[in-house]
């Protein structure tokens, strides 16, 4: 088992940032930066004995101390845990923590992402509508543009949630907004999984703002108009008592909405469509729907833009490389708000970005000699012929030898019953000590 250090856990991550880069990528953006391989930071075996593992690198205080196995031995279930994400919920809240940072934020939106998972495990879910239809579900909170602000992996109904007394749907935003902290000033914005009448009346009552769409078998309690077939029509009912007001908009199909923070007029004309663009009259609320609902998505873009390529048999190595994702997306818009702030006009992509961040992690490792052997360029073979070791001419009378040293000076191959024991190449006895010499073989 390869010794593994604590700064290994680095390296470890910088090649899992790298592989994240497709090669042309690499080719088209290379630098001098990325001239240093990842070679000298961690080894081959050692980088495979930190993979599996999600252990706690914290737990080694000394640099220069070693421990031999970095297993998950430590990690076994204990006997009354119920948690499917056990292994990597000390990752989630460390995750959580580190986006306390942008929780500053005015309008959230609240929504699944699914993390790309085919293997066996009781927690992987099956989304028909989403890219990746297998995998673990995530519910994700995020500003508009796309910054993560809060994410909890879903286990099913084994999940520890705390009861609000609504649906289990309904249940996530409360709590995520309780994670959070929000409160009056605030808007939250859902889809039609999570939106509810109790869920609008929470908010309400927390002076919250709520925006979203609805599903007709959870409206059982509100008169909903009937809407006119008409495309852009809408028609309203207010809950005067609770501050609410129901839309049913008619667009392409019919689209039941409601919110607590936003009205239907003034009716508001946007651009729609792509390449022959045109204009069209949207409710308010409609309208601040669909431009603060999408961070999730956008989140999920830049997730599967660069995806780490390296694979595992861990069911937790997608959810790992997940969450180092979203930790790059979040210092990447938080470097690019700051940018722009600061009215700085050198953009960085993201790809520029995992490259810069890449580089910099291997900063932090001196450079090593490298020991490796070269090779004999016909053959493949390590090439000893100017090493130190003992060089002795032997004979094997039942073999013929091609001189190595005829061959490549002067292009002749000329048989020899004579060999180097320790090169194993053919040799004439009067090239013995040309072949061995450097400035001979030059001249």
């Amino acid at each position: 088992m390869p010794v593994v250090h604590k700064k290994s856990y680095t390296a470890h991550e910088a090649i899992s940032l790298m592989e994240s880069i497709s090669i042309s990528d690499q080719e088209s953006t290379s630098s001098s930066d990325d001239e240093d391989s990842d070679e000298e930071t961690a080894h081959r075996n050692a980088f495979i004995v930190l993979q599996p593992p999600l252990e706690r690198p914290d737990a080694v205080t000394d640099e220069d101390s070693d421990y031999e196995d970095a297993g998950d031995a430590d990690r076994e279930m204990p006997a009354d845990n119920t948690d499917k994400f056990f292994k990597v919920r000390p990752l989630f809240q460390i995750l959580n923590q580190k986006l306390e940072v942008f929780q500053n934020c005015e309008n959230i939106s609240v929504d699944e992402s699914m993390v790309p998972y085919f293997g066996f495990h009781g927690a992987k879910q099956y989304m028909k509508g989403k890219p990746h239809k297998f995998g673990f579900k995530v519910w994700v909170a995020t500003s508009p543009t796309g910054v993560p602000l809060f994410c909890e992996p879903y286990a099913g109904a084994s999940t520890d949630m705390p009861d609000y007394g609504m649906k289990k749907s309904s249940d996530i935003v409360a709590h995520i907004i309780t994670r959070l902290g929000l409160g009056a000033g605030h808007k939250v914005y859902a889809d039609n999984y999570f939106m509810s009448p109790a869920l609008l009346k929470w908010c309400t009552e927390k002076n919250i703002g709520l925006t979203g769409t609805l599903r007709k078998n959870r409206l059982r309690d509100v008169p909903y108009p009937p809407v006119e077939a008409a495309v852009g029509s809408y028609k309203s009912v207010v809950d005067t008592e609770n501050n609410i007001i129901y839309t049913a908009w008619q667009d392409r199909k019919c689209v039941l909405a409601a919110s607590n923070c936003f009205s239907c007029e003034p009716l508001r004309t946007v651009t729609v469509g792509r390449g022959q663009t045109k204009e069209k009259s949207k409710p308010d609320l409609i309208v601040e729907y669909n431009a603060n609902m999408g961070g999730v998505d956008l989140l999920d873009f830049w997730l599967s833009v660069y995806r780490p390529r390296i694979r595992s048999r861990k069911w937790y190595w997608p959810l790992f490389t997940w969450v180092l994702g979203v930790l790059l997306v979040s210092a990447w818009k938080l470097w690019s708000n700051h940018s722009a702030a600061e009215k700085n006009e050198n953009k960085m992509s993201f790809l520029s970005y995992i490259r810069k961040v890449n580089y910099g992690i291997r900063q932090g490792f001196p450079e090593k000699e490298h020991h490796h052997q070269p090779r004999d360029l016909l053959t493949g073979r390590i090439d000893n012929r100017f090493s130190d070791n003992a060089h002795l001419i032997d004979e094997d009378k039942d073999k013929q030898f091609v001189c190595r040293s005829c061959r490549e000076l002067e292009g002749k191959k000329s048989r020899t019953q004579f060999f180097c024991t320790i090169c194993r190449v053919g040799l004439h006895p009067r090239c013995f000590r040309r072949y061995h010499d450097p400035v001979g073989m030059t001249s």
